[in-house]
């Protein structure tokens, strides 16, 4: 339960923090397991809170072995449902331990679960897509040849695509492709050769479903936008968003100035920090929207004691649903596509 809640916190927090999230095939997000979501990884652990809050069923997903070193740390990590994977790069020592985690998984799809990996692995900010490892492939083929799973698994690819990486009023696009089955790959080589036919097949879907961006964005992302090979469906949406802007933008404007001047004292100062702690790195976002997680909840009780001493009137909670309300214009407005 106390999940669930999170789940729908986190979500809600995230339309703040975010102008729009364009999902291509909301029935797509209905779907059970066994399932494995393999997703391209351009922006840390925000990737994974965007996936399992749209999805209707809890996720488990995989994430970098050495954030689990802390007891505390990981025991909050498996509450979240994040499994650890190692890396050669954390150290050859810890491979071995890679196998308990894959038969965790297993068990999670013989109990019709969905697991979501990151098929690059590293994460890195950019607009084009990197090799893929072979953590997914393995997971996939081990779970198709056991006899618990053998036909039963899916491979979901799924793309994720930001008109921008760092603070709020990005635009994001989450693409789900069609799920794929055992019997769409070539199983019938050696295991290292089926592994690497197995990423091609999704380096092909993962490809189809993000926005090949090249230079800098957002400056010329909405060019690129027009000859991507992103759904028709996303690109018109966001042509007619990009259209009807002008027009909010005006009626927006009164309410965004109040929400930026409102919201100032708290995501400034967080910005400047974790801007320092993270130097602008691919964790920035993440660690920017999990303090704002935990401290604006806080900070809206601030705001509802300071109105009330000031008024003496019990209307000061209604600064609860207000507040959140003049952030999302304050991050509306703030959006600016250019050509």
């Amino acid at each position: 339960m106390r999940y669930r809640l999170l789940k729908i916190y986190v979500r809600l927090l995230l339309k703040l923090f975010c102008n729009d999230i364009v999902v291509n095939d909301r029935r797509l997000l209905q779907l059970n397991g066994p399932l494995l979501i393999t997703a391209n990884h351009p922006n840390s652990f925000f990737d994974a809170l965007l996936v399992a809050t749209h999805f209707k069923k809890s996720i488990y997903f995989l994430a970098r072995g050495d954030v689990f070193k802390n007891a505390r740390v990981a025991k909050m990590l498996r509450w979240l449902r994040i499994i650890p994977i190692h890396r050669i790069t954390e150290g050859a020592e810890n491979l071995h331990l890679n196998e308990a985690t894959f038969e965790q998984c297993r068990q999670i799809f013989r109990n019709n679960g969905i697991v979501l990996i990151f098929i690059e692995g590293l994460s890195k900010h950019e607009w084009t897509l990197r090799d893929f490892k072979k953590g997914a492939a393995r997971l996939a083929i081990s779970s198709w040849v056991s006899k618990e799973n053998e036909n039963r698994l899916q491979v979901l690819p799924l793309g994720i695509t930001y008109t921008d990486y760092n603070g709020f009023g990005k635009k994001v696009f989450m693409e789900i492709g069609e799920p794929l089955c055992k019997d769409d790959f070539d199983l019938s080589g050696e295991n290292g050769k089926a592994i690497v036919l197995f990423n091609e097949k999704m380096q092909g879907h993962i490809s189809r479903l993000t926005i090949d961006v090249k230079g800098s964005a957002p400056e010329i992302f909405s060019k690129n936008l027009l000859n991507s090979k992103s759904s028709a469906e996303a690109r018109a949406g966001f042509l007619l968003t990009k259209e009807k802007n002008k027009l909010r933008k005006l009626l927006w404007l009164l309410p965004a100035i109040i929400g930026c001047i409102m919201h100032a004292p708290l995501y400034y100062p967080i910005k400047k920090f974790v801007n320092q702690k993270t130097k602008r790195t691919v964790f920035f976002d993440s660690v920017l929207f999990g303090i704002l997680l935990i401290l604006y909840p806080f900070y809206l009780l601030l705001i509802v004691l300071i109105v009330y001493v000031l008024s003496g009137s019990l209307l000061a909670w209604l600064a609860i649903p207000v507040m959140p309300l003049l952030a999302g214009a304050a991050v509306y407005f703030d959006l600016d596509y250019k050509e």
